[in-house]
């Protein structure tokens, strides 16, 4: 794995997938064929406005790079069809459901997200020590008050498996 920084504010995902697979984030840009700038919602500030990069498509970057992501909820729930109802999967205490989750971070590597200081943000997570993308270039372990005294709240990791 090499230490990588993003580009611009919008691109902390594919960064953080690039530093999962080893390959030069603007390598990874030119494969999708665009550097998510285009602003969709310009009411918002930035980088909230612009496109950004959706999960599937670093799903199907790393599936051209032979691996498989799998996504871990920090809090799996299971939603009524009217979305008026939220059930836990499991009948868990929050430590309980925070230990489970330590424990698939810290035995994989892949992509931790959840919310950042202004948004939606993206670390690389190898063996719970995290690398932030960030212009920082922050590196911590994995712990929920370390995330928070970085200003990032982790709600799902993607877990990456190698195939051929």
């Amino acid at each position: 794995m090499r230490r990588q920084i993003k580009p611009n504010a919008w691109s902390c995902a594919i960064t953080a997938l690039a530093m999962t697979l080893g390959i030069p984030v603007l390598e990874l840009v030119k494969e999708l064929d665009h550097d998510g700038s285009k602003v969709i919602f310009p009411l918002l500030p930035d980088p909230q406005c612009r496109r950004g990069f959706h999960s599937q498509e670093l799903i199907m970057l790393a599936w051209r790079h032979r691996f498989a992501m799998t996504p871990i909820e920090l809090y799996p729930t299971i939603l009524a069809n009217d979305h008026s109802v939220i059930h836990p999967v499991w009948e868990k205490t929050e430590e309980e459901y925070k230990e489970r989750f330590t424990g698939i971070v810290r035995e994989s590597a892949g992509i931790l997200e959840g919310e950042g200081h202004t948004c939606h943000h993206a670390v690389h997570n190898n063996a719970g020590t995290l690398y932030d993308p960030d212009p920082s270039g922050t590196i911590y372990p994995f712990s929920f008050q370390d995330c928070e005294a970085q200003g990032f709240y982790p709600s799902r990791l993607w877990v990456f498996t190698r195939w051929s």
